[in-house]
């Protein structure tokens, strides 16, 4: 019995560490896209236009749900199989991305650091 506790234990240790140190692909797409629209863009209306893609957006919705495969951006490859990891990750914007691009977010507190 013993030896089967720690036995669950070390799995459960091992688990929580790879969640701990895990890389979201999704979100470095969707990080990447802000990044570019950000820097390329001169107003709001512009970064509207260049961050709410199809790309961005479900990239953006996998990175906060802890989806960790992005998409390309090619409709072929949406719904291919995906690794079940839960590893949620951060949106460097900061913002609701989803209520920017509906327009019930019109302007988003965006520093050019």
């Amino acid at each position: 019995m013993f030896k089967h506790a720690i036995l669950v234990l070390s799995a459960a240790l091992l688990t929580a560490t790879n969640v701990l140190a895990c890389t979201n692909a999704a979100c470095q797409v969707a990080n990447s896209i802000y990044k570019e629209c950000k820097y390329s863009t001169t107003n709001i209306d512009a970064l509207r236009k260049c961050l709410c893609t199809d790309k961005f957006i479900v990239n953006y919705n996998r990175c906060l749900n802890g989806f960790v495969c992005a998409w390309d951006g090619n409709p072929s490859t949406l719904n291919q199989p995906c690794i079940a990891l839960y590893c949620p990750g951060t949106f460097d914007g900061g913002f609701d991305a989803i209520a920017f691009c509906r327009g019930t977010l019109s302007k988003p507190q965006i520093s050019r650091d």
